[in-house]
C-alpha cells in the first residue's frame, strides 16, 4: 500500500495499480485452469494440483548456535536467548 500525501503520486500509483491487477488476475485464472485441464480424468494428481495451491505446510524457521554466534554447549547459551527475546518487544515498539 501507498503511504503519500501527495495526490498526483496516489492518482499514478492507483491507476497503474489498475492496469497491472486486471491482467496478473487473468493471468492467474488461466494457469490454474491450464493445471487443472492437465490432470483431468486423474483424481490423483488434482489432489496433488490442490494440495500444492493451498500448501498449509509452514516453513520452520532455523534457530542454532550459527544464528547466535554461539556453541550449543554453552552454559551462557540460555541467558543470551533470554536477553535476544527480552530485547523485541522493545525492538518492535521502537519501530512503531
Amino acid at each position: 500500500m501507498l503511504s503519500t500525501n501527495n495526490p498526483f503520486i496516489s492518482v499514478k500509483y492507483k491507476f497503474y495499480r489498475s492496469k497491472i491487477t486486471h491482467p496478473k488476475e487473468s493471468l492467474k485464472q488461466n494457469y490454474y485452469r491450464s493445471k487443472f485441464e492437465n490432470c483431468r480424468n486423474d483424481v490423483k494428481k488434482t489432489w496433488k494440483v490442490i494440495n500444492k495451491f493451498i500448501s498449509t505446510k509452514t516453513k520452520k524457521s532455523k534457530i542454532g548456535a550459527e544464528t547466535y554466534n554461539t556453541d550449543l554447549t554453552n552454559q551462557n547459551h540460555c541467558e543470551e536467548l533470554n536477553i535476544h527475546f527480552s530485547k523485541i518487544g522493545k525492538n518492535i515498539s521502537s519501530k512503531i
